[in-house]
């Protein structure tokens, strides 16, 4: 059993794999980030700069965070989300921690 389920793995795997290597210079596509305003001022122009230069068809749509639902992640109207992660993200989301803060008062 384990073999064939190493094989189902490893075909999973294989086609959601890209079949060729991206090339950023040619990617036309926006995407849509929603995220909180203090983290589009503070990294929103680094962003769209180096975005303009390695993909010079890439267009950045930020949309503003009023709450911490997840649901235009889930259904695709929103392709990045940032936010703190909690026991409600679903386990169909895919996280990465961007940075650690605390608040200090």
């Amino acid at each position: 059993l384990r073999e064939q389920v190493a094989r189902l793995v490893q075909d999973g795997e294989a086609v959601l794999r890209p079949v060729e290597q991206l090339d950023l210079r040619r990617l036309m596509r926006t995407f849509t980030l929603r995220t909180s305003d203090g983290l589009v001022e503070t990294f929103g122009p680094g962003l769209i700069g180096r975005v303009a230069r390695e993909a010079p068809g890439v267009r950045l749509r930020f949309v503003p965070k009023l709450d911490k639902e997840s649901g235009l992640l889930r259904d695709g109207t929103v392709d990045l989300e940032t936010g703190v992660i909690g026991k409600t993200t679903g386990p169909e989301v895919r996280t990465q921690a961007l940075f650690r803060d605390r608040v200090i008062g």
